[in-house]
């Protein structure tokens, strides 16, 4: 099932008299229990695109629809409800606790008096259950580990309760095993708890052993989306990653440095 999907898109930033144009005609889909790896260098519009399709920043032109629905016309507390973020720009919280920031998650459905209900309680013990930080819920943020912070975000995002989940880099900054068990929870919540998730990272040879489709923007700042196998047998990543010195191993699914002459 499509949960969101683009026509003809356009996104940038500025103001109509003075536009930067990042990328153009964007017919692009995100799936129900699929992981979507979105990568590219700098400055090539990731973080654009992942801000345009959350709603944070309008687009050029063309239209993005939210389960049949226009993006633009949707009110922002409605996207909330449907749309769960974790930026690479995070604020200050290292004195709070980790079932405190979790519990934040359920802001969207907060009644006036701002209390959290049975059913609040519940999403937000089920979140943690599910990323494994229940025990961790009296610890304060200051006393974890960068992958474990990671992991709390990603709990707050679910205690969101929304069908998709949308992150900048949340692999970066983290060592090899904790950007693996990062993707692999991620591929896991896609697949269980049937979220669409978009991912932005650099991290090419980890999420092509986890993700189910890759978004592909190229040296010639045109996206290109595929499935994750239609992306490794085709010659994507031989004409945008590799070097003089490194090449791609298409049976490991990653690079190695080509013999010395």
């Amino acid at each position: 099932m499509q949960l969101l999907y683009t026509s003809k898109l356009s996104i940038g930033y500025g103001t109509k008299k003075q536009e930067k144009t990042l990328l153009t005609d964007l017919d692009l889909h995100l799936e129900q229990g699929k992981l979507t790896a979105l990568l590219g260098v700098n400055g090539t519009g990731k973080s654009t695109l992942l801000r345009t399709l959350a709603g944070l920043q309008p687009a050029l032109s063309g239209q993005i629809l939210l389960e049949g629905k226009d993006l633009a016309k949707i009110p922002k507390e409605k996207i909330a409800q449907k749309i769960s973020l974790v930026l690479t720009d995070k604020p200050e919280i290292n004195l709070m606790k980790v079932k405190d920031l979790v519990s934040l998650g359920r802001y969207p459905y907060l009644r006036w008096s701002g209390r959290l209900n049975t059913h609040d309680k519940e999403k937000i013990d089920q979140a943690m259950y599910i990323t494994q930080i229940t025990a961790w819920a009296e610890q304060k943020m200051y006393h974890l580990s960068d992958g474990q912070q990671q992991k709390v975000w990603i709990a707050r995002a679910l205690a969101q309760d929304t069908p998709l989940l949308f992150l900048d880099e949340p692999t970066a900054h983290l060592d090899v095993i904790n950007r693996l068990e990062i993707l692999l929870l991620l591929k896991k919540i896609a697949e269980e708890q049937q979220k669409a998730i978009l991912i932005a990272t650099h991290d090419l040879s980890e999420v092509l052993q986890v993700a189910h489709y890759i978004w592909l923007i190229n040296k010639q700042k045109k996206l290109i989306a595929s499935s994750t196998p239609n992306f490794i047998d085709g010659n994507y990543i031989e004409n945008n990653f590799t070097s003089t010195s490194i090449y791609f191993d298409k049976a490991n699914k990653r690079f190695n440095l080509k013999p010395d002459n």
